[in-house]
C-alpha cells in the first residue's frame, strides 16, 4: 500500500492458490491480482479496483467509506460496460478505526547529545559526527588510505576514487566505454546493445538478434518473437483430424470413478500429454464433451457428464491454458462406445472426448 501524493494512495494485492496440481476433490481459490487506487482521507474514501481473476478474466469495481461505513463492488465498472463480464459481486460493512491524538509523540533518545539518536549511533555515549555513524573524528578508519571511510567504501583495502565508491578507477581493457565487469566481451571492441560484443548475434539467421529472440536456435519471425509461426489449427482439416486422433488415444485413459467427477489415478499422465498438445496450438479452440455409463438416471448421468467435463476443463485451466479455448459440454449416457452390461465396457463409457472447435 504506497502513498503516492498527500490523499492519495495506491494499493496492490494478489491471491494464489497453495493447494497441489493433482490433488483431487480439494477446494481451491482462484488466483487473482488487483490494482486499487485510492483517495482517502478521515472520514471518507473513494476507490477503484482494476484486477484480473483466474476463471472470470478482468474486474473493474468501485466502492466508498463514509465515516465507518463502506461499501462497493469489485465488478461493477466491468459489467457496466462490457458484455463478456464473467462475475459480479456486491458487499457492505462497517469499520471500527481507533485514533490517536495529535499530542502523542515518541521521545527521541539522544544521550550524548551529539544529534545522532541512540539506536543509530555506533557510540551513543560519546559525541560524535554523522560520517562516523555517532562516533569522535578520530575513530573514523580508513585502511587504504584514499579519504574514504571503510564504511562507506566499497574496496576499503583498494585505494580508489570517491567517483567509482572507493574502488579504483573504472576498468575498460578494450575501450569500447563498458567497464570490463559489465563487458561480455572486455578484450574485443563492442556495442552496448550487444553487451559490449563486436556485434548483434543471430545464432538462426532470421534476422532477430539472439538478445531479443525467445528461440534463438529455430529460424523464426518477428511477430513471434524470433520462434517458428505458431501453425493454426482449422476444424475438419485434415491436420485437425490428426490431431484429435492423437488427443483421442490419450483421452480414452481419461477415466472416472464411478458416480463421481474425480479422476483414477491412472489419469494425470493422460492429461499432462493432452495439455502439451493445447499449448502447441495457442490459437486453436477445443470441446470437451463429457459421457457416462448407464448406471443411474438419466438425470444424473446428464449432469455427471457435465461436471466431468468441467473438470477436465478446469484441470487444464489452473494449467495455464486460457479458459475461453475451451468448452466444456455433458452429453450424459447417450453415444456409448462399449456395452455397459459389464464393468470393462461401464468403465470405459466413463470418458471425456476433446475435438477441435470450429
Amino acid at each position: 500500500d504506497w502513498n503516492a501524493y498527500k490523499k492519495l494512495y495506491v494499493n496492490l494485492n494478489t491471491d494464489l492458490s497453495l493447494i497441489g496440481d493433482n490433488k483431487a476433490d480439494a477446494n481451491r481459490i482462484e488466483n487473482s491480482i488487483a490494482l486499487t487506487p485510492r483517495f482517502e482521507s478521515q472520514f471518507f474514501s473513494l476507490y477503484s479496483p482494476i484486477g484480473f481473476r483466474q476463471l472470470s478474466g478482468f474486474n473493474w469495481g468501485a466502492g466508498f467509506r463514509l465515516g465507518p461505513i463502506y461499501a462497493g463492488s469489485g465488478t461493477i465498472l466491468s459489467n457496466l460496460f462490457s458484455d463478456d463480464s464473467k462475475s459480479a459481486d456486491v458487499y457492505v460493512g462497517v469499520k471500527i478505526p481507533i485514533y490517536y491524538s495529535k499530542g502523542r509523540t515518541k521521545k527521541i533518545k539522544d544521550r550524548d547529545g551529539d544529534g545522532i539518536v541512540d539506536n543509530e549511533d555506533k557510540c551513543p555515549d560519546i559525541a560524535g559526527i554523522a560520517e562516523n555513524n555517532g562516533c569522535p573524528k578520530e575513530e573514523i578508519k580508513d585502511t587504504d588510505g584514499d579519504s574514504i571511510a571503510d564504511d562507506l567504501d566499497k574496496c576499503p583495502n583498494e585505494f580508489g576514487i570517491a567517483e567509482n565508491g572507493g574502488c579504483p578507477e573504472v576498468i575498460d581493457t578494450d575501450g569500447d566505454t563498458i567497464p570490463d565487469d559489465l563487458d561480455k566481451c572486455p578484450n574485443n571492441f563492442g556495442i552496448k546493445e550487444n553487451g559490449g560484443c563486436p556485434k548483434v548475434v543471430d545464432t538462426d539467421g532470421d534476422a532477430i538478434p539472439d538478445s531479443l529472440d525467445k528461440c534463438p536456435n529455430e529460424f523464426g519471425v518477428a511477430e513471434n518473437g524470433g520462434c517458428p509461426k505458431i501453425e493454426v489449427l482449422v476444424a475438419n482439416s485434415e491436420k485437425a483430424k490428426e490431431v484429435e486422433k492423437t488427443l483421442g488415444s490419450y483421452a480414452k485413459i481419461i477415466n472416472f470413478s464411478s458416480g463421481k467427477a474425480s479422476f483414477t489415478s491412472e489419469t494425470f499422465s493422460a492429461l499432462k500429454s493432452i495439455e502439451t498438445i493445447l499449448q502447441e496450438y495457442p490459437n486453436a479452440k477445443f470441446n470437451i464433451n463429457g459421457y457416462t455409463d448407464s448406471v443411474g438416471s438419466e438425470k444424473s448421468n446428464q449432469l455427471l457428464s457435465e461436471q466431468r467435463a468441467l473438470a477436465v476443463r478446469l484441470y487444464f485451466v489452473e494449467r495455464g491454458i486460457t479458459a475461453s479455448r475451451l468448452n466444456a459440454v455433458g452429453f450424459g449416457e447417450i453415444n456409448p462406445i462399449a456395452t455397459n452390461a459389464t464393468a470393462a465396457g461401464r468403465q470405459t463409457n466413463r470418458r471425456v472426448e476433446i475435438k477441435v472447435a470450429e
